[in-house]
């Protein structure tokens, strides 16, 4: 696993004993080997960052309750975003297109 992401759950639940191995610490998914186009300028700002945040306040995107309206005594229930999903689902297809199993 990469450092960065690591480094959380190391450092948290691990006493900072949860080390990544050499080969893959600081390895991007632009270093995967059948990368299309790694020079391009649309391979390198989608497959360098080794985590994406995206800030969708603002965006009016709104939380579902599992259960909307029913009488809960435990917990909130499961939520879901439908809006933050179709987000999620326009990276993930931006990342596969870098690679040739996509052109298939």
């Amino acid at each position: 696993m990469h450092e960065s992401i690591a480094s959380f759950p190391s450092d948290t639940l691990y006493d900072s004993s949860l080390i990544s191995d050499a080969s893959v610490a600081t390895r991007t998914l632009l270093e995967l080997p059948n990368i299309l186009e790694p020079t391009s300028e649309d391979a390198i700002d989608a497959l360098t960052p080794t985590c994406i945040f995206f800030d969708t306040a603002g965006c009016e995107f709104y939380e579902r309750t599992e259960g909307d309206g029913e009488q809960k005594s435990l917990g909130e229930g499961s939520k879901s975003n439908e809006n933050e999903a179709v987000v999620v689902c326009k990276w993930a297809r931006k990342l596969v297109s870098q690679s040739p199993a996509s052109t298939d």
